[in-house]
C-alpha cells in the first residue's frame, strides 16, 4: 500500500508543477525572451510525462480504481491546504 502512495503523491506533485509551467510559459514569457521560453515550454513538456509516469507505474502494482482513488483523495487534501493559503504563484 505505501508505493501506492508514494507513486500517487509523486504522480500529484509533478501535475501541480505542469500546470504551474504551462502559466509561465504562456502568461508570464509570452512576448519575451524565445529562447527562455522554448526552455520552459520544454521544461513542461518533460514534467507531464514524469507525471504520468508514476500513473503508469502505479497501475502495473495496483488496482485502478486504487490508484485512482488516492489521487482523489490528494486532490481534496490540497484544495483544503491552498485555500487556506495567500495566492502567489510558484514553483518548487
Amino acid at each position: 500500500r505505501s508505493r501506492a502512495y508514494t507513486w500517487s503523491w509523486s504522480k500529484y506533485s509533478s501535475a501541480r508543477s505542469t500546470n504551474r509551467l504551462a502559466c509561465l510559459v504562456s502568461e508570464y514569457m509570452a512576448g519575451r525572451d524565445e529562447e527562455m521560453r522554448v526552455f520552459y515550454r520544454d521544461l513542461w513538456a518533460t514534467e507531464a510525462r514524469h507525471a504520468n509516469l508514476f500513473v503508469d507505474l502505479a497501475l502495473e502494482y495496483f488496482d485502478h480504481d486504487q490508484v485512482y482513488a488516492r489521487l482523489q483523495e490528494l486532490t481534496r487534501a490540497e484544495a483544503e491546504i491552498v485555500q487556506a493559503l495567500p495566492w502567489r504563484a510558484s514553483l518548487h
